[in-house]
């Protein structure tokens, strides 16, 4: 269940394990822009056992509501864990409108090496979306 405060979307997580990553929010919930790096440490196991499935599903949650470093985070999931190219383009490309610097240097990365569903280097491409990055 999703809470709202002020503003602020929050997400349930067990508060032992949150405690040792992020300050707390409330009692029980902790706030999405932590919640990612929460999820990521689920997904890599650091002080809990890793937990893959939970980690995406938290992720997609925090996805739902736009935030820009889960959506990059999928794309990287997308990219590098399921090579799906195009997921990985639309979710880097998604976050990138939302102005997360990560997604652009991810999308500018897979059009300098061609990871992208039809394997076109696009040098030009990349340079364009880096340039954009310098300039935010």
């Amino acid at each position: 269940m999703f809470v709202m405060q002020e503003g602020l979307t929050f997400l349930p997580t067990p508060v032992h394990f949150a405690s040792r990553y992020m300050c707390i929010c409330l009692v029980s919930f902790v706030c999405v822009c932590k919640g990612v790096y929460v999820c990521l440490s689920v997904c890599q196991g650091h002080g809990v056992k890793a937990n893959m499935t939970l980690a995406l599903e938290q992720l997609e949650r925090a996805a739902a509501f736009n935030h820009s470093g889960a959506i990059n985070a999928l794309g990287w999931y997308s990219l590098e864990i399921k090579r799906n190219f195009t997921e990985a383009a639309e979710r880097f490309q998604r976050a990138h409108l939302l102005g997360n610097k990560d997604a652009s240097h991810n999308l500018g990365h897979m059009w300098y090496y061609g990871r992208n569903a039809d394997n076109v280097v696009d040098r030009v491409k990349s340079e364009l979306i880096y340039e954009l990055i310098t300039n935010r």
